[in-house]
């Protein structure tokens, strides 16, 4: 199970074997509909914008956010070596780093060490960060800027000019983690392709012509790009990157479930990376924790938008049963109504790529 790609796929196939493809399908819809990165683009415009001096409009921001992903997206594709070290240099936690696990070098050992220091160093930088913002403003002068939190606080502390020579450094770090998003992302779509889950697997799962995951980071810029233009600014965007994070707490919640049930199933398997169960307890209490949260009434009964504080949980709940549908559909009805069955036969694409085709077979009962 472990080293390999995918990220939380790869445990949520191991821990829920059955229904048979549910959890992998459920995941499959919540990655490839809310696996987008158009809130990194739209953060790369304001701050270029705010580092040029000047403001923009509404489409000149779009407009920039739209280059950002395009770039990105023609990087990846046709450069993958140099996509590779650009994100090398870019850091954006320890699930990106199990999305591509088949192409880090000795991956167990390298996790071991890089993750977890990785992850303290930039959970001290993130709570330092955050003192030194709220000790300069408070969250109601923070929340009225209408821009970035860093941004304000240089302009509070430093002046102007401070202001627009951090917008480039923050700009630039939104830029890397659209890098890395998409690097990731792009191959958990591929992974997902291969094991034929998706409609036209062989397509999506192809690394042709140039050995990168064309058709994954298509899949990844589809709906990126579909954000940036489509979803206008204020609270309607602002509901749709909350509606994003809800799905992703609900499948996080299962993986660690899975990992206590794996441990408590096969306690005896050799495994070459071992989370203590104290780390993995606290998880699960956070996670329960971001599940009930968005429920609970908030003071004055307003949320962060003008909709209902309730109303992006529902729907990011919503989507994850879309994925049951699908897998209801696609898995139980149609077969039942057609009277075959599904029969999975690996396929071998000329790049080498081998990909999980299912076939209809008759005569099912």
């Amino acid at each position: 199970m472990f080293p390999r790609s995918g990220g939380e796929k790869v445990y949520l196939e191991a821990s829920y074997k059955h229904p048979r493809l549910l959890a992998t399908v459920i995941f499959a819809f919540q990655v490839i509909l809310l696996g987008f990165t158009a809130s990194g683009c739209i953060v790369f415009a304001s701050n270029i914008v705010v580092a040029a001096g000047r403001s923009a409009a509404e489409w000149e921001k779009r407009g920039i956010a739209i280059a950002v992903i395009v770039f990105v997206t023609i990087l990846h594709t046709f450069f993958p070596k140099v996509g590779v070290q650009e994100v090398l240099n870019s850091y954006a936690g320890w699930s990106n780093a199990a999305y591509v696990l088949n192409e880090v070098k000795n991956p167990v050992r390298t996790l071991k060490i890089a993750g977890p220091l990785g992850l303290a160093t930039c959970g001290t930088l993130y709570i330092l960060a955050n003192v030194s913002y709220f000790s300069a403003a408070t969250p109601e002068e923070l929340s009225a800027s209408g821009i970035t939190v860093a941004s304000y606080f240089m302009l509070k502390v430093f002046g102007s000019a401070a202001q627009r020579a951090l917008s480039v450094l923050v700009a630039i770090s939104a830029l890397g983690n659209v890098m890395t998003v998409t690097f990731a992302q792009a191959r958990v779509n591929q992974e997902l392709a291969k094991e034929g889950v998706i409609p036209f697997p062989k397509f999506w799962a192809s690394s042709w012509p140039f050995g990168s995951p064309s058709a994954g980071l298509l899949l990844h810029f589809i709906p990126s790009f579909i954000v940036i233009v489509a979803i206008p600014f204020g609270d309607a965007y602002s509901f749709i990157l909350d509606v994003e994070g809800y799905p992703g707490s609900v499948v996080n919640l299962f993986v660690v479930i899975g990992y206590f049930w794996l441990r408590y199933s096969a306690p005896k398997v050799t495994r070459p990376f071992r989370c203590w169960w104290p780390v993995a307890a606290f998880y699960l209490v956070a996670q329960c924790f971001l599940l009930i949260a968005p429920f609970l009434r908030p003071p004055g009964g307003k949320g962060d938008t003008s909709l209902p504080y309730w109303l992006y949980p529902i729907v990011g709940i919503a989507i994850l049963l879309g994925g049951v549908a699908y897998w209801a559909i696609w898995w139980k009805i149609l077969p039942s109504i057609g009277k075959y069955k599904l029969e999975p036969i690996r396929e071998k694409l000329k790049d080498g790529t081998t990909v999980v085709v299912y076939h209809k077979v008759k005569g099912a009962e």
